[in-house]
């Protein structure tokens, strides 16, 4: 798992105001899939880390700088 997807995780457990379901609507992921995806059960597919990553930014989460 990459070090994005990881604080993109923790970003949300941190910022724990999001209702889950709606974040996962928005973002076209299964919700089931985005809750397995908190509870550390099951990694985040590559095709819906963007539209997450897209729509958390929206919220003030900021991803990792690449070099």
């Amino acid at each position: 798992m990459s070090e994005e997807i990881v604080r993109l995780r923790e970003w949300l457990e941190e910022n724990n105001v999001f209702i889950i379901s709606a974040i996962a609507k928005k973002a076209a992921i299964p919700k089931g899939e985005m809750y397995h995806f908190l509870k550390d059960r099951r990694e985040l597919p590559e095709k819906h880390y963007d539209n997450l990553r897209t729509i958390l930014i929206q919220y003030g989460y900021r991803p990792l700088k690449k070099n």
